[in-house]
C-alpha cells in the first residue's frame, strides 16, 4: 500500500519562493528569440573555425574548378554535315555490289554531296580503275559467251589432232602433200588491196598484182621451205627459185611478180605482208584449209564451228576496240605509279587496304582505319576502335588459336587460317563469308570453267603440244625476226584495228613483252601448260572452299532454329527465311508473307525504335548502327523480293536497287559532355561529402559533450534547435550552391542550361543533404566517429545509382521514385538528365524540365527536385522519431499522438520539489517505511551524499529529463517530470559532472547565451553576467575563449552558467570534482552566496562538502535513499557510528 508523506515548505522561505515563481513565469522565452540565440551561437562558432569554413566553401568547388579548366581546353568541335555514299544491293549487279561493299564499308561521312543530280550518285564509282573494265568485260562476255560457243570450242579442240597430223606431213619432205590456197578467193577485193598498198607506199605493178590475184599458194612449196637447208628464207625464195614452188601461176608475167617481190626492202616487205593479211577473208581461208586438210588426212575440220568462233572473236575484238577502261587503267598506272611505289615501300600496316581502295574506289581514298571524327566517339563502338582492340588481343596472344573446320579440305583450312590471322582480312572475311553462295554466279561459272579446262580442254592441248614438239621448233625458227616480221605485223594489226585512235605508247612495251612471252611459250610450251593448269587448279580448289549452295530447305521453322544455332557457332549462318503463308501450295499467292531470322548480334534490337539516349551525330558506324546492311539482312531481303517479283511477273530483268542514307545536319560534338555524362553525379556527391560530415560532427559534438541536453534543460525547445542547425547549414550550402552554379554555367561546364534551374536543383539537393545529415547524427554519440562513418554512409547511399542508371531507360516511374527515396540516387538521376540535356545542346531549361530527355521516360527533372524535397521531409520525420527514443518518452511510437506530448499539462502552484518513490522495504529503528516523499525547500542546498555508483548522477539525470524514470516520479514546483519536462526546464539550471562549454565562445558569451536562453532580458543579463564574472574571479578572462581556461576556471564557469538567468532550481552534479583545493573553496563560496531564492541540489561523495554546504543531506546507496535530514540531525541520530576506537597493538 503506497503512502505519501507531505512536508510543508519552510515559512521563512515563502517570500523568496514566491519571488522565484514570478521570475519563472517571466522567464519563458519566445520561439524567435531562441532561434536568434542559436543562430548567433552557430554562426559565431562557425566563423571562428576558419580552416573548416574555407574547406567547406572550397571543397565543393574544387572538383568543378578542375572541370572548368578541362572545359577550357576545347574538347568540343563543330562537326560538318554528313553525306553518305549509296549502298548497292545485289540486284544492282555483282560488280557494283562487291565494289560498293569495299568502298563504302566504313560508311564515310562527307562534308558535301558528291553529286548534283541524284542519278549521278549511282555512277560515281564508274571512273575507278577496275570497275569500268569489269563492267565492260562482263557485258561483252555475257553477250557473246553462250552455250553454243562452248560447244564450238569443244569441237574446235578436236581439230587439233587433225591439224597436228597435217602439220607433220607439211614439215616432212618425204611425205607427199597436195593442194593449195587460191589467192583470188582469199582476197576481199583486188581494188581495195591495190589502194591500201598505194597508201602504204608499196609499189607493185598492175601486171604483178594481177598475177598475184590469180595465183595459188602451193603447200608443196611450203613443204620445201622446211627443207631449205642452211639458206635463209630470203635466199631460198629469191635465189633458189623458192617463189616458183610457193606461188603457182599460169600467167606469163609471173616473173615480173617474183622480181618485184625480191626487190622489196625489209620495211616494204613488212608493209606488204601486213596489208595482205588484213585483206584476207578468214572464213574462206578456213574453208580452203579444211579442204586441204581433208585431201591430205582424210578428215574434215568443223568449219561451221570455227566460223562461229571467228565471228564471235570478231565481235569481241570489235567491243574491245571500244574499251576505254583498258587505256584508263594504263594511263592511271602511269600517273599514279609513284603513289603505288610509296605504298609498297611504306611500313603502314594498312597498305593492303590502301591498295585495294586505290584500285577499286576511285575518289574514295579513305581506308577502314582512317580516323573519322564525324560521329560520337563512344568507347568500343567505332570500327577503328574495334579493330584496334582485336589487334591488341592478337599482340598479347602470341599463339594464335584457329578452330579447324572439319567440313572442308585442309587447303581450305589453311586459307581460312591465313585470312583470320590478319585483322583486315579477318574482319572482311567474317563479314563476307556467309554471303558467298550460288547467287554469285560468276564464282559458279569460274568453278565450272576450271573443271572444264582441267578435265577436258587441257588434255587436248597437252596431247597436241606433245605431238608437235618438232613443229613448234620449226615454227619458232620461222618466226625469228630475220625470217618473218611477226612482231611488226602483230603490232601494226593491234594498233590499226583493235587499238586504233588511242595512241597509248605504253602498249608498245606491252607488245614487246607479249612477243617475248610468245617466244618463251614456243620454247617451253609444256611448262607453260603446267603453269596454267596449276593456276586453274588452285583457283578451283580455293573456290571449292566456299559453300555455293547456301540455300537449304527445311520442313519448319523449328528445324531452321536448331540448324541455325549450330551454324552460328561456326560463323556460317547468314539467315533463315520463313514463308508463313505458303502452306505447301504449288503456286505462289499474290500476297507473300515471310520473315528473316538472323543471329541476334547481327541485327538491331526490336525492343525500341530509338536510341536509349539522344546522342548528336549520324548513325554511321558499320557494326553498330548499320547492322541490317553490314551483316546482309538488307541484301537477303533484296534478293528474295526480286526473286518473288520475277516469279510473279515472269520478267527476267529488273531494276537494280541502291540504298541512300539520309544526310545529317551539322552539329556540335562535345567530347567533354560525353565523358562527363556518367561521372557528373559522382563529382556532385563527392563535393558534398565533407559538408555532410561536418554537419553530422557538429550536431553529434554537442550531443557527445551534453551541450544539447544542458541547453534543453535550460528551456531550449528541441524544434528550435534543429531549425537553427538547418538554417545555419542551408545558408552555408546556399553560398556554395551559388558559386557552384556560376562555375557550372558560366565556366561552360553546363553552358546551355539555365542558371536558375541549376541553382534551384542544387538547393533542393542541399535541403535533402542537410536533413539526411540530421538523420545520420541520431545514430552516433561520438563526434569523430560520426564524421567518418557519416561521410561513408552519405556516399554509400549513392552506390545504387551507377547500377540503376544501366536500366534507366527501362525503369518505370514508380521504380525510379522508389529509388529516389535515397536523395543521392535522386540527385544522380537529376544530374543524368542535365547531362542528357547538354548532349542535346539545349541544356536544362524551365520549359523542358517537366519532360524527360530519354524517349518513353515518365520521370523527369522536375519530379526529381520534388522527390529530393520529399526526401528532406521524410528524413526529418525519421530524425524526430528516432531522437524521441533518447528523450523522456516512455511510450515510443504512440506517445507522440497524445495531447500531452505536444502541449504538456498544467502544473500546480506548489513551491517545493516532491520526489516520490515506489519501492517498498521493511522498517527499522533508523529508517522510515518506504515509499517516502522527499520535499526540497527554497533557499536551501540539499546534498546527495553517496559513494561512486550509488545513483547520484542517475537521480540528477532523471530530474533534468536526461533519462526517463523506470518507476516513481518527481514534481518540481508542481510539474511532473514524466510529462511536463519542457515546463520544468524553463526555470532549471544545471551543471553536469563535466563542463558544458563551447570551445570557441568567451566567458562573457557563455553567460550571456545561457542567461538569454532562459529568458532573461539583455540589459539584465549583462549586469548579472558582469557580477557573476566578478564573483567567480574571472574578470581578467572575460573575453577569453573557454578552451584557453584552466580546468578550475572552466568548472567555475559551468557552475555560473547554472545560476544565471534567474534559475529557480539549480542542480549541480559533483561541482567540485577534479579541481584543486583553492578552486574548490571558491566554488563553495559561490554556492553559498547564490543559494538564496533558489532550490539547490548538489551531489557529492565528500562528507565534509556535504556537511559544509548542505542544509539537508540525503544519503544514497545502491540506488536507494537511505536517510535524509540536517547534518546535526544525522549526527545525533547516528552518533555511534561517528565514534572511533583506538587501541595499541602490542
Amino acid at each position: 500500500m503506497r503512502r505519501m508523506l507531505h512536508h510543508h515548505p519552510i515559512s521563512s522561505g515563502q517570500e523568496n519562493t514566491i519571488q522565484s515563481c514570478r521570475l519563472f513565469e517571466r522567464g519563458k522565452m519566445g520561439f524567435w528569440s531562441q532561434l536568434y540565440l542559436l543562430l548567433w551561437k552557430n554562426f559565431t562558432l562557425h566563423k571562428r573555425q576558419k580552416v573548416r569554413l574555407v574547406v567547406e566553401v572550397l571543397w565543393p568547388l574544387s572538383l568543378f574548378l578542375i572541370l572548368m579548366w578541362v572545359r577550357s581546353k576545347g574538347l568540343k568541335f563543330a562537326a560538318h554535315q554528313c553525306y553518305f555514299d549509296e549502298k548497292a544491293m545485289p540486284s544492282a549487279g555483282i560488280i557494283p555490289f562487291l565494289q560498293n561493299s569495299i568502298c563504302t564499308f566504313n560508311n564515310t561521312c562527307y562534308p558535301t554531296a558528291n553529286y548534283e543530280d541524284a542519278r549521278e550518285s549511282l555512277f560515281k564509282f564508274n571512273s575507278t580503275l577496275v570497275t569500268n573494265f569489269f563492267e565492260e568485260f562482263e557485258e561483252t562476255l555475257s553477250n557473246h559467251l553462250t552455250k553454243e560457243l562452248k560447244k564450238s570450242f569443244d569441237r574446235g579442240l578436236q581439230d587439233f589432232e587433225n591439224i597436228n597430223l597435217f602439220i607433220k606431213k607439211l614439215t616432212d619432205p618425204e611425205v607427199p602433200i597436195y593442194g593449195g590456197l587460191d589467192i583470188s578467193s582469199l582476197l576481199k577485193g583486188k581494188a581495195a588491196f591495190r589502194r591500201a598498198l598505194r597508201q602504204k607506199n608499196v609499189k607493185l605493178s598492175r601486171q604483178a598484182l594481177d598475177v598475184l590475184a590469180s595465183s595459188k599458194i602451193n603447200f608443196l612449196g611450203i613443204q620445201k621451205i622446211f627443207d631449205r637447208g642452211r639458206l635463209s628464207l630470203g635466199e631460198y625464195l629469191c635465189e633458189s627459185n623458192g617463189l616458183e614452188h610457193l606461188i603457182e601461176s599460169s600467167s606469163s608475167n609471173k616473173d615480173i611478180l617474183f622480181q618485184e617481190l625480191c626487190d622489196f626492202s625489209f620495211a616494204k616487205l613488212r608493209r606488204f605482208t601486213i596489208q595482205l593479211v588484213q585483206h584476207i577473208n578468214y572464213f574462206e581461208l578456213i574453208n580452203q584449209l579444211s579442204t586441204v586438210n581433208y585431201n591430205n588426212t582424210g578428215k574434215h575440220l568443223h568449219i561451221n564451228e570455227w566460223q562461229h568462233i571467228m565471228r564471235t572473236s570478231g565481235d569481241i575484238l570489235s567491243d574491245l576496240n571500244n574499251f576505254n577502261s583498258i587505256y584508263d587503267i594504263l594511263k592511271h598506272i602511269n600517273t599514279t605509279w609513284g603513289k603505288i611505289m610509296d605504298v609498297f615501300d611504306s611500313d603502314d600496316e594498312n597498305r593492303t587496304s590502301h591498295l585495294i581502295q586505290l584500285f577499286t574506289c576511285g575518289r574514295n581514298m579513305s581506308t577502314l582505319f582512317d580516323q573519322d571524327r564525324q560521329g560520337p566517339a563512344r568507347h568500343f563502338e567505332e570500327l577503328r576502335q574495334q579493330m584496334k582492340n582485336e589487334r591488341e588481343v592478337f599482340v598479347k596472344n602470341d599463339d594464335f588459336i584457329y578452330v579447324y573446320d572439319n567440313t572442308t579440305t585442309p587447303k581450305c583450312n589453311n586459307l581460312f587460317r591465313t585470312l583470320e590471322q590478319n585483322q583486315l582480312t579477318r574482319m572482311l572475311w567474317n563479314q563476307m563469308k556467309p554471303f558467298v553462295n550460288k547467287t554469285f554466279s560468276p564464282l559458279v561459272d569460274a568453278v565450272e570453267l576450271s573443271n572444264q579446262w582441267l578435265d577436258h580442254w587441257s588434255v587436248y592441248v597437252s596431247n597436241a603440244l606433245n605431238d608437235s614438239k618438232e613443229n613448234l621448233e620449226i615454227l619458232e625458227e620461222l618466226l625469228k625476226p630475220e625470217n618473218f616480221p611477226f612482231e611488226d605485223i602483230l603490232e601494226d594489226l593491234l594498233i590499226n584495228t583493235t587499238l586504233a585512235g588511242h595512241g597509248n605508247e605504253t602498249l608498245l612495251s606491252l607488245l614487246q613483252t607479249f612477243n617475248e612471252l610468245a617466244k618463251d611459250f614456243l620454247t617451253n610450251s609444256s611448262s607453260w601448260l603446267d603453269r596454267i593448269n596449276t593456276v586453274i587448279a588452285e583457283v578451283r580448289d580455293y573456290l571449292e572452299c566456299f559453300e555455293m549452295n547456301r540455300f537449304v530447305a527445311y520442313e519448319n521453322e523449328s528445324a531452321i532454329e536448331f540448324r541455325g544455332q549450330e551454324l552460328i557457332l561456326e560463323n556460317k549462318l547468314w539467315a533463315g527465311v520463313v514463308f508463313t503463308n505458303l502452306d505447301g501450295k504449288e503456286q505462289l499467292p499474290h500476297y507473300i508473307q515471310y520473315k528473316i531470322r538472323m543471329a541476334a548480334s547481327k541485327v538491331d534490337s526490336t525492343k525500341r525504335v530509338e536510341d536509349r539516349f539522344h546522342t548528336p551525330g549520324p548513325r554511321r558506324r558499320p557494326g553498330i548502327d548499320m547492322k541490317y546492311i553490314t551483316y546482309g539482312f538488307a541484301y537477303l531481303q533484296d534478293m528474295i523480293e526480286h526473286a518473288i517479283i520475277k516469279e510473279q511477273t515472269g520478267r527476267k530483268s529488273d531494276t537494280g536497287i541502291y540504298l541512300q542514307q539520309f544526310p545529317y545536319p551539322c552539329y556540335i560534338f562535345d567530347q567533354f559532355i560525353m565523358a562527363l555524362s556518367r561521372t557528373f553525379p559522382l563529382f556532385m556527391v563527392l563535393s558534398w561529402v565533407y559538408t555532410s560530415s561536418m554537419i553530422i560532427k557538429s550536431i553529434v559534438y554537442e550531443k557527445e559533450h551534453r551541450l544539447k541536453e544542458v541547453m534543453k534543460v535550460m528551456g531550449l525547445n528541441n524544434g528550435v534547435l534543429w531549425l537553427a542547425w538547418f538554417i545555419k547549414s542551408i545558408l552555408s550550402m546556399t553560398a556554395s550552391c551559388f558559386l557552384l552554379m556560376i562555375i557550372l554555367v558560366y565556366g561552360n561546364v553546363m553552358e546551355n542550361s539555365d542558371p536558375g534551374v541549376i541553382f534551384v536543383f542544387l538547393l533542393c539537393y542541399s535541403v535533402s543533404t542537410i536533413m539526411l545529415s540530421f538523420l545520420f547524427s541520431t545514430l552516433f554519440s561520438r563526434a569523430n566517429l560520426a564524421a567518418a562513418a557519416g561521410g561513408m554512409l552519405f556516399f554509400l547511399i549513392y552506390i545504387p545509382y551507377p547500377f540503376l542508371v544501366m536500366w534507366e531507360d527501362r525503369m518505370s516511374l514508380v521504380k525510379k521514385a522508389a529509388a529516389s527515396l535515397s536523395s543521392n540516387v535522386a540527385f544522380g538521376f537529376g544530374c543524368s538528365y542535365i547531362s542528357h540535356y547538354e548532349e542535346e545542346g539545349v541544356g536544362a531549361q524551365w520549359s523542358n524540365i517537366g519532360t524527360s530527355p530519354i524517349p518513353g521516360d515518365e520521370y523527369n527533372m522536375l519530379q526529381v527536385m520534388f522527390m529530393m524535397l520529399f526526401d528532406g521531409v521524410l528524413y526529418g520525420i525519421l530524425t524526430w522519431y528516432i531522437e524521441a527514443d533518447n528523450m523522456v518518452c516512455p511510450n515510443l511510437g504512440t506517445s507522440f499522438l497524445t495531447k500531452t506530448y505536444w502541449c504538456g499539462k498544467s502544473g500546480g502552484n506548489s513551491y517545493f520539489i516532491d520526489i516520490e518513490a515506489t519501492d517498498s522495504h521493511g522498517t527499522n529503528q533508523d529508517f522510515e517505511e518506504e515509499p517516502k516523499d522527499l520535499k526540497l525547500g527554497v533557499d536551501k542546498i540539499t546534498s546527495f551524499l553517496g559513494h561512486n555508483g550509488a545513483g547520484k548522477t542517475t537521480t540528477i539525470s532523471i530530474l533534468t529529463g536526461m533519462f526517463p524514470a523506470t518507476s516513481g516520479t518527481a514534481k518540481i514546483y508542481g510539474h511532473d517530470i514524466r510529462s511536463d519536462m519542457d515546463m520544468i526546464r524553463r526555470s532549471l539550471g544545471t551543471c553536469p559532472q563535466h563542463n558544458v562549454l563551447f570551445d570557441d565562445l568567451t566567458v562573457m558569451e557563455h553567460l550571456w547565451f545561457y542567461a538569454r536562453l532562459k529568458g532573461a532580458k539583455n540589459s539584465d543579463v549583462l549586469e548579472e553576467a558582469t557580477e557573476m564574472i566578478k564573483d567567480m574571479n574571472l574578470k581578467p578572462k572575460t573575453n577569453e575563449m573557454s578552451k584557453n581556461l584552466s580546468g578550475g576556471m572552466q568548472r567555475k564557469l559551468s557552475i555560473g552558467i547554472a545560476f544565471v538567468g534567474g534559475s529557480q532550481t539549480v542542480i549541480l552534479d559533483e561541482p567540485t570534482a577534479g579541481v584543486d583545493p583553492y578552486a574548490r573553496r571558491s566554488i563553495w563560496e559561490l554556492l553559498l552566496k547564490y543559494k538564496a531564492g533558489r532550490t539547490v541540489i548538489l551531489t557529492t561523495h565528500h562528507m565534509d562538502e556535504a556537511d559544509l554546504l548542505g542544509d539537508r543531506i540525503a544519503v544514497i546507496a545502491n540506488g536507494k535513499l537511505r536517510c535524509c535530514g540536517s547534518s546535526l540531525f544525522l549526527k545525533i541520530r547516528f552518533w555511534k557510528w561517528l565514534l572511533f576506537d583506538f587501541s595499541e597493538i602490542m
